[in-house]
Formats: C-alpha cells, structure tokens, sequence
C-alpha cells in the first residue's frame, strides 16, 4: 500500500499557515483521486490527515502553555491507526480530537472557523520567534 501524510489543516481555514494548509489540501485531494485510480492495481492508498503529534516541530513552535494543554498523539499512535484503515478508507482525520474537531468545525460557517483558528495561532503558536511552517 502507499500511505500519504497529510495534516488536518486540510480540512479547515488556517490563518497564518495558509500555505501549509493548502499544500495539504492538495495532497488530501490527491490521494483521494489516487486511491481510486490504484484500485484497477489491487493498490492501497490512504491519506492520514494528522492532527497535533509529539513532534520536534510542534515543540519548536509550540508555547510550552499550549503544549500542556492540547492532547497531541504520539508518532507510535498515528502510524497503528494508518496502518489499520489503510485497504478501508482513501483518507481519514487522525486521533480521536482530531476527528471531533473537524465535525464541529463542519457544522459552523467557515468565516467563524477561521476566526477561532485565527485566535487559536495567535495565542498559542510562536510567531515571530520561529516560523510556524512546521
């Protein structure tokens, strides 16, 4: 199977990591197409649209309040669920917050998600100290 690595800043406005998450929405997109083209192959593909993992990344970039708070997955959790919905779905949201999250922001208009994630970088991502392009 091929296994592609996404974020769940696919799936929703992210303000001030517009790039990132739309490199992401792109890959998201892709595997989705992908893993149908592949099938004719008896190939699996699956797109895991990570939420926050126990990264040096997230811990760069990352308020050390913030980081006490948020309930991120380890690496080792994020590769056991991939592996086990790979062959089931062409892409899926990651952790159990993750996929709460992006079902609450499915249900709000997305100028009202943009302005929670908006608030959400500016108060708990480092910007200015380093970049947020993790």
């Amino acid at each position: 199977g091929i296994i592609l690595v996404s974020s769940a800043s696919a799936l929703k406005p992210m303000p001030y990591l517009a790039t990132y998450a739309s490199s992401k929405a792109a890959l998201t997109s892709f595997g989705n197409s992908f893993s149908y083209e592949m099938e004719s192959f008896h190939v699996d593909v699956i797109t895991a649209n990570v939420g926050a993992t126990d990264t040096p990344a997230l811990r760069e970039t990352t308020t050390p309040e913030t980081l006490a708070i948020i309930p991120y997955q380890t690496t080792e959790q994020v590769v056991d669920e991939t592996l086990r919905k790979l062959g089931y779905f062409p892409s899926f949201n990651n952790g159990f917050l993750n996929k709460v999250t992006e079902w609450v922001f499915n249900q709000l208009p997305l100028r009202v998600t943009a302005s929670i994630m908006s608030n959400f970088m500016r108060e708990n991502f480092k910007f200015g100290e380093k970049s947020a392009n993790v």
